[in-house]
């Protein structure tokens, strides 16, 4: 999408339950180059048991943990985008033959309480260095993991008024965290049916229509919820 585009950006979603803080650094840092800085991150911890047992654990991480887990996450992220890097590390001298000047680079040695890390970030600075975080939780854990980390949240809100005191809690909670409330943006969730014209568009809605399940409805929801319906 970002190759056939100028102006669109992306976000992709990655879990901090089960990618390594190494290695998603690399590849956020790599899509920043290759989208000229166009590729934003949507953070999630990851709640389904099923996704823990496909990728080999027994059980998920319990909710307030998770987002634990994740703070640290972030941390570890943080000195890998914007401090392993100087600004004037790339110096691509071609008469030299040096690409980077290797004073200016610098190991991030991390010993928390979940991760270790001793290594640089392996991509010099991208357009970003940290791509805009996403972020959906509205649970109290989730809230306070989006004051402190988020640049865009997610809106999947009944009404109006539900959406206005959500935006209104995160917006003072940022505040709290010693950052611009206005800053943080709010992205309503939509799923729009899209065409080339208004009749294509009403077609492929009614063919979805026709394919939706009600009981699959009803069995995702039991999946998001914990309430067996």
């Amino acid at each position: 999408m970002a190759a056939v585009t100028e102006s669109v950006s992306c976000a992709v979603t990655m879990s901090t339950s089960y990618a390594s803080p190494y290695v998603l650094a690399r590849q956020f840092s790599t899509l920043d180059h290759l989208t000229g800085g166009r590729c934003a991150w949507n953070i999630v911890t990851s709640w389904a048991l099923s996704s823990a047992r496909a990728l080999g654990y027994d059980d998920v991480i319990p909710h307030d943990e998770r987002y634990a887990v994740a703070d640290e996450y972030m941390d570890v992220l943080y000195k890998l985008w914007e401090s392993s890097w100087a600004p004037d590390s790339v110096v691509w001298d071609t008469e030299k033959g040096v690409a980077f000047e290797p004073s200016k680079i610098k190991k991030v040695e991390h010993k928390g309480k979940h991760f270790k890390l001793s290594g640089r970030n392996q991509v010099h600075p991208s357009p970003q260095r940290t791509p805009v975080l996403f972020q959906a939780g509205t649970s109290k854990a989730g809230s306070a993991f989006a004051a402190k980390h988020a640049e865009a949240m997610f809106l999947n809100t009944a009404n109006i008024t539900q959406a206005a005191k959500v935006v209104a809690d995160l917006r003072a909670a940022a505040a709290a965290n010693g950052r611009d409330p206005a800053s943080l943006k709010f992205f309503p969730c939509i799923m729009p049916t899209i065409g080339r014209t208004e009749e294509e568009a009403r077609e492929k809605y009614e063919r979805a229509v026709v394919n939706a399940d009600p009981v699959a409805g009803l069995a995702q929801f039991s999946g998001y919820t914990g309430i067996d319906l």
